[in-house]
């Protein structure tokens, strides 16, 4: 499974949980990065993780969506522990769209 996590804050957090799960995933900080890595890669499912979920998260999954529209994307902060358990779920058809 290809995961794009994006983090735009300097706290490592769920990201360590996700790391060594056999999945490959690419790391970025930078919004315009990660919507860069979304228009030129096909990835599986979107991780965000932030503190801040205000207009700027708002903007970014809008605009992620106009490039995606079907692309899953998981908050890691609501997800928590269960983070894991949610991306394997989508890999065994957990989730219609």
């Amino acid at each position: 499974m290809n995961i794009l996590y994006f983090n735009p804050g300097s706290k490592a957090g769920a990201e360590k949980m996700m790391t060594g799960r056999c999945h490959d995933i690419v790391f970025t900080a930078g919004q315009a990065d990660a919507l860069r890595l979304i228009h030129n890669r096909a990835f599986d499912a979107v991780v965000i993780e932030t503190e801040d979920e205000g207009n700027e998260l708002l903007d970014f999954t809008l605009q992620l969506y106009k490039l995606r529209p079907k692309l899953p994307v998981f908050l890691a902060n609501d997800w928590g522990t269960e983070l894991p358990m949610g991306l394997k779920g989508l890999t065994a058809g957990a989730f219609a769209w």
